[in-house]
């Protein structure tokens, strides 16, 4: 199955669903309360937090278009009606 590729915005929003479809797929019945490792510490600030997410970025995109996984298994066909069964 091959994607869609859409140039503009305006090809994507007549076709995509709107943010709050996804809320529909949210299984946990009351607010999800992250972990502590999880939230933000401050750690990393300002131009550092922006270059370790590109330095990141370069690693996982190169590993994108190098690795022979079916990376697509990995997600939910949340544009489609049963977006489960694949």
């Amino acid at each position: 199955m091959s994607l869609p590729y859409f140039k503009t915005a305006s090809e994507l929003n007549a076709v995509g669903k709107p943010d709050n479809f996804h809320q529909d797929f949210i299984m946990e019945e009351t607010a999800h309360v992250s972990p502590d490792y999880t939230r933000p510490t401050g750690q990393i600030a300002g131009r550092k937090n922006l270059d370790y997410f590109l330095r990141n970025h370069t690693i996982n995109l190169k590993f994108a278009e190098t690795t022979q996984a079916d990376l697509r298994a990995h997600f939910e066909r949340t544009n489609t009606p049963n977006p489960r069964k694949c």
